[in-house]
């Protein structure tokens, strides 16, 4: 497997866990490629709280001492629950100007300041020519977030050596492993017992992403009917879960909201495949559900035969669940403008700019003394000479770079000129999706955005009712500002003769409040 050169050679191990497994995979780096040595797969016990840093670590650090993983550099993954995503477009530049126009957009957009929060990015599309827009996905995540993976290691005794974006690693899994075709559109879904993420990948690049909370039963849970309710003095959060049935509908439905989430910036897109990834009981019967629903072909995640075999001789493991962790391994590489890494995010260099602006300042000044100092003796006028045409080259050097700068800040005021006038359509059809009833109340049928500020939602519901607490709903959102994020204007309702279940039919628009203001 080819490596991204320049990272330091060695042994690495990559770890993914949720709140009932561990994974691992021990990899070694050689001459610019990585190679798989072993993977390992744990059972968390019942005692072992994973939110609580400490004792998961000393459990992180017995479980891999007893698969003979030596090493102490460890990469980790953050679940996309953690992680705000968002895509972003910027113009064109190169990758030294890169993280100051992204930090300057996404400062105004995420929920919390970046003094409390780190931001990566990836960049997904570019021209090869340098020409057009810069296609990105931008991450942030909280810094206690951040501190929590920071003392599992510590506590573990390990080196955390890069920490990089769950969704992203699976993609980059999906690419490795031959599972995923390069064209087309293709939904990713894995399973966790308590999370599952949910990914629509277009033409081998992470398009959308979200995670949903559906609970999943353990096969011991299926035999005995019982759950680990009597636990809750030790784990608080396990609670009794669902029958088998309901948790694939309600994945399902989370699934095809993330779908048609994703067509509203994607209109008409049809899914050309699906794979289900996770070691849950449940992953054959939602693939199967998921199948009939999106009309697609769907198969079950396994990394191919080449790695499997050589690794299976030493102890059997769920290969459906180790998608992310593998992916994780794969992609581990230099700080590059194609990866994640939160704990050497792509920084501005700002201060350097800033330091390379007082060049010239200091350079005459240091000129200045060397002549006040001068004396007539020649041979300390030809060395001073000589420091002086060098702090003129120096001079010569910080105006290219002032120069530069000034182009920088062109881009910058491009940038913000792009931004005041854009809508971020995937926030306001997240906020207005989550405001919809339970599709046993209404379903949505139809969709549409217009560039004016405008969405229009047409819906089909139980009876007249429905409608005026969804309109209620709508009304009652409100911006960061604690102003009102929409005018909601509900539309005439007609019986709906079809289905009798669902028996009122309306239209309800939304205008962004903020553009009609301005228009």
């Amino acid at each position: 497997m080819k490596l991204l050169s320049g990272i330091a050679s060695g042994n690495i191990v990559c770890l993914d866990w949720n709140a009932r497994t561990l994974r691992a995979v021990h990899a070694a780096i050689r001459r610019g490629k990585i190679r798989i040595l072993g993977v390992a797969e744990a059972a968390v016990p019942a005692e072992v709280d994973v939110t609580h840093a400490a004792a998961f670590g000393a459990f992180l650090r017995e479980t891999l001492r007893k698969h003979g993983f030596r090493t102490d550099r460890v990469v980790v993954d953050i679940p996309r629950q953690d992680a705000v995503l968002n895509p972003l477009m910027l113009p064109a530049t190169t990758d030294r100007e890169l993280p100051a126009m992204v930090r300057f957009q996404v400062e105004k957009e995420l929920p919390f300041s970046l003094d409390h929060g780190v931001a990566d990015y990836a960049v997904q599309r570019r021209n090869a020519d340098g020409t057009g827009q810069i296609e990105l996905l931008v991450a942030a995540i909280r810094n206690h977030v951040l501190e929590y993976y920071k003392t599992v290691c510590d506590a573990a005794g390990l080196k955390l050596e890069r920490v990089g974006l769950r969704p992203y690693a699976t993609v980059f899994a999906l690419q490795q492993g031959g599972a995923m075709p390069t064209t087309g559109r293709v939904v990713s879904v894995d399973v966790g017992p308590i999370m599952t993420e949910i990914n629509v990948i277009r033409d081998g690049h992470l398009a959308f992403s979200s995670a949903a909370s559906v609970r999943i039963r353990t096969d011991d849970e299926h035999k005995t009917g019982e759950s680990r309710a009597a636990e809750q003095d030790v784990i608080p959060f396990r609670q009794t879960p669902p029958p088998i049935s309901s948790s694939v509908d309600e994945l399902l439905v989370q699934i095809t909201r993330t779908v048609e989430a994703y067509r509203a910036t994607d209109p008409g897109a049809t899914i050309d495949r699906v794979i289900v990834a996770g070691a849950s009981p449940i992953e054959q019967d939602l693939a199967k559900a998921v199948a009939e629903r999106l009309s697609a072909p769907t198969s079950i995640y396994r990394p191919s035969d080449e790695l499997t075999r050589p690794l299976e001789r030493r102890g059997r493991v769920a290969w459906s669940g180790f998608g992310a962790v593998l992916g994780l391994a794969w992609s581990h590489g230099p700080t590059s403008p194609s990866h994640f890494d939160f704990l050497h995010p792509k920084e501005p260099i700002d201060t350097h700019r800033e330091r390379m602006r007082r060049v010239p300042v200091i350079a005459t000044l240091v000129a200045v003394l060397l002549l006040a100092a001068g004396t007539a003796v020649g041979l300390k006028l030809h060395r001073k000479s000589q420091e002086i045409a060098k702090l003129d080259k120096q001079l010569a050097a910080a105006k290219k770079e002032e120069a530069a700068i000034d182009d920088f800040n062109k881009l910058v005021t491009a940038a913000q000129g792009w931004r005041d006038e854009g809508v971020v359509w995937l926030d306001e059809l997240k906020v207005v999706i989550d405001a919809l009833p339970s599709n046993e109340d209404a379903y949505l049928r139809e969709l549409a955005v217009s560039n004016s500020g405008e969405i229009t939602l047409k819906l089909v519901g139980r009876d007249g009712r429905v409608f005026d607490k969804l309109s209620a709903d709508l009304t009652a959102l409100k911006t960061r500002k604690g102003t009102p994020r929409y005018v909601v204007m509900p539309g005439a309702r007609t019986e709906n003769k079809k289905d009798p279940k669902y028996q009122a039919l309306t239209d309800i628009r939304l205008q962004i409040a903020s553009l009609g203001k301005k228009s």
